[in-house]
């Protein structure tokens, strides 16, 4: 008499070692085995999208559900800037990550799908300059910092080029401010996607080949002596307490990870980011920019405006979609509390 295959019911709640779970299910002969994904960060969502390619996967024995509190990549996922360096680190895994973007970009269309392009990027070290309006008064930013949401392109020729061997068609420095520029990554070497549109369009290609999304708050992971054996969670829509079967689970939910699973020694940083509106050339660039005298040390009434010191070094990336993506620096969250709660 022939055997009925065995299920895996596989829950993406965080990161884990997940590979091995296809293999066991070929062995072992669980009843309704499933498993479960906690987190629609990058993690969950591109282990999803590779489980559900994996050679012994098959949407009749193998479930796999991303369980995700609010959307697919709310969180730093969406909204970091997303370049990719052979020249990155750690260097034991980024030759291969380098290699997977490569891949996915030419598989599906990830140019058009993700912005996945290859790009210059380079180090600049400069001395900031007070845009000057008609009438020569000086433009800083005010008390809510409207003015950073602009910046002005500089075309062709009419870009002065000063020190550093700034590249002719890198549009949006200004040469004169230029102290030294040098090339970090060429196209051969660096390149960048959209992480939104990235991480969404892995969950839409997982879910296209069998896997699927549940939106819900995790409350609990529960588990005998020797397995896990379900997830409870609070469904977004309504509200509703609800339990998932699960053989397997994995916790990809980043700073979350340690509401869902105490041991879990995760830290969390807290960065800093701004989206502008401006089509220049592709180029990422890291910088340390040294602040004019006085520049918007304090609003009005005295207030102090500002918490950096007399420089600053914000990375930005152009991206292909008619945006500049700009981040600053990071701080450590102490206090679990601190955490953002998306949606």
């Amino acid at each position: 008499m022939a055997l009925e295959a065995p299920r895996k019911n596989i829950v993406i709640v965080g990161t884990s070692v997940l590979m091995s779970s296809l293999h066991t299910c070929t062995s072992q002969h669980k009843a309704n085995p499933s498993s479960s994904f906690t987190g629609g960060g990058i993690i969950g969502c591109t282990t999803a999208y590779f489980l559900t390619r994996h050679p012994l996967y098959s949407p009749a024995t193998h479930k796999i559900t991303i369980l995700e509190a609010t959307s697919i990549a709310a969180g730093a996922s969406g909204k970091a800037g997303g370049l990719l360096a052979l020249w990155a680190y750690p260097a034991c895994i980024v030759p291969l990550s380098y290699r997977l973007h490569e891949e996915l970009a030419k598989e599906h269309d990830g140019a058009k799908r993700w912005g996945y392009r290859q790009i210059y990027c380079g180090s600049v070290d400069c001395t900031g300059k007070v845009r000057e309006r008609k009438g020569g008064k000086g433009v800083v930013a005010d008390g809510e910092g409207r003015e950073w949401n602009k910046l002005p392109k500089t075309k062709g020729g009419s870009i002065k080029k000063g020190r550093g061997d700034v590249p002719s068609d890198l549009d949006w420095l200004d040469g004169d401010t230029v102290k030294e520029y040098s090339v970090m990554g060429t196209p051969d070497t660096t390149a960048q996607v959209h992480p939104l549109l990235f991480t969404t369009s892995m969950a839409d290609l997982a879910v296209s080949s069998g896997a699927s999304i549940v939106l819900g708050k995790v409350t609990s992971i529960n588990s005998s002596s020797s397995s896990v054996q379900s997830v409870t969670y609070t469904e977004k829509a309504t509200q509703e307490v609800k339990t998932l079967e699960a053989t397997d689970v994995i916790i990809s939910a980043g700073p979350w990870t340690s509401k869902v699973f105490p041991a879990a020694p995760i830290e969390a940083m807290r960065a800093h980011s701004v989206v502008i509106k401006a089509e220049v050339a592709p180029y990422a660039i890291f910088s340390e920019i040294a602040l004019p005298k006085g520049f918007n040390r304090t609003g009005g009434q005295g207030v102090e405006t500002r918490r950096h010191g007399l420089s600053v070094s914000p990375e930005m990336y152009a991206r292909p979609d008619g945006t500049v993506y700009a981040c600053g620096m990071c701080c450590v969250l102490s206090s679990h509390s601190t955490y953002r709660e998306f949606g």
